[in-house]
């Protein structure tokens, strides 16, 4: 599980178990990986990015565009995010 993968101090970021496909269908999810931010506001969460976590997958130290961490800077900032869905690259999730 990727919760396993990732050391509790790395990261402040909830991991949601999805073992129906509930949370994935609800956000129209279809490969993995793929980053979605959400913003509360007012009590309601609003999608603000969906995609791509890099233009890289594959290789970390040539990554040119960090679409997910430019996304939070402009949440972070109140700021409209500059790309909201980037065509997010890996393999299919299987439907069942």
């Amino acid at each position: 599980a990727l919760a396993d993968k990732v050391p509790a101090e790395s990261a402040n970021l909830p991991l949601i178990p999805d073992p129906e496909q509930e949370v994935s269908r609800q956000f129209g999810a279809t490969k993995t990986p793929e980053a979605f931010l959400l913003q509360n506001q007012n009590g309601s969460f609003v999608l603000k990015y969906k995609g791509a976590i890099d233009d890289n997958p594959q290789l970390e130290t040539s990554v040119r565009q960090a679409y997910l961490q430019n996304a939070l800077i402009a949440v972070l900032a109140n700021k409209p995010v500059p790309a909201p869905e980037i065509h997010a690259i890996g393999c299919m999730i299987k439907k069942f």
